[in-house]
């Protein structure tokens, strides 16, 4: 069990020995073990969840530009196909200096609710994410042009749905 635990392989004696002492022993090292499993589950659920963090964008939700990038080398690598769409927020700071933070905020998130939730089908595989402040990008899987031309309107449709309840006009 020492040998397993020092490898990562948390097991526990089953078959106890008869010996008293032999006995506790074993207990001890079920206990170590079992402990040490727990404590390397929590701490890799931490990092686990860490990670996940500093790859999203506070704010909105969205993956960074650094999760772009990895994702579009892998992309490459695997061959795949796909466009990209790069969407910007039309003068952002026209629109900051004549509101209060959070409502420039509750426009940003609502700005990039659309781009996380515009599909073309169910089946279709867009991924958003932020770059800087009002520069976003989506890769949207397996498209082919018309594909992509569909998505478009789809999309412009949805942002002049959100220029209605934001009132700004020119919103992308």
């Amino acid at each position: 069990l020492a040998n397993d635990i020092a490898v990562g392989k948390f097991g526990v004696i089953e078959k106890l020995p008869w010996t008293k002492e032999i006995k506790a022993v074993s207990i001890a090292f079920n206990d170590m073990s079992t402990k040490i499993e727990s404590i390397i589950n929590r701490l890799n659920a931490t990092l686990e969840n860490l990670t996940k963090k500093l790859s999203l964008d506070d704010l909105t939700g969205l993956s960074l530009k650094q999760s772009f990038e990895t994702d579009m080398k892998n992309m490459f690598i695997n061959k795949l196909t796909g466009y990209i769409f790069v969407v910007k927020i039309h003068d952002l700071a026209t629109f900051a200096k004549s509101h209060t933070t959070k409502e420039v905020n509750d426009f940003i998130i609502k700005f990039a609710n659309v781009l996380n939730t515009t599909k073309l089908d169910e089946k279709s595989k867009i991924t958003a994410y932020r770059f800087f402040g009002s520069e976003f990008a989506l890769i949207a899987h397996d498209f082919d042009y018309e594909k992509a031309i569909t998505f478009t309107k789809i999309l412009q449709k949805n942002f002049e749905n959100l220029s209605f309840q934001v009132n700004k006009t020119d919103i992308v």
